[in-house]
């Protein structure tokens, strides 16, 4: 009966190289990108004289507020949608003069049935 040899060692792991991580400062001067999203729920007026726009957009099931709705020209009436639920296609932000209002530009509003 022959004789068991001894195993192999086992392969050595190969080094880890070690680079530098280099962080990216963002350009100042560059304005963040565009936040496009899409928001569902009803038109309502506004009550307070403070508020960025005259019309925001609530939850159906909560009625709290999503979004106060910017119209970006005259010619898209919002009053035509006032409590109506709506599916609003735009861009999202805060509004710079009332700290964390949020703010909805409209690109695009379509009425829900």
């Amino acid at each position: 009966m022959p004789s068991p040899e001894p195993a192999a060692p086992a392969p050595e792991a190969p080094a880890e190289t070690m680079t530098p991580q280099t962080t990216e400062t963002p350009v100042a001067d560059e304005p963040p990108p565009r936040r496009i999203v899409q928001r569902e729920g009803l038109v309502r007026g506004t009550v307070s004289i403070q508020a960025p726009s005259y019309f925001s957009l609530v939850s159906p099931e909560t009625k709290q507020l999503i979004n106060y709705l910017i119209s970006p020209s005259p010619e898209l009436d919002l009053r035509r949608f006032k409590g109506m639920r709506v599916i609003v296609t735009g861009e999202e932000g805060l509004e710079e003069r009332w700290g964390n209002t949020p703010v909805l530009t409209i690109d695009k509003i379509e009425v829900v049935e």
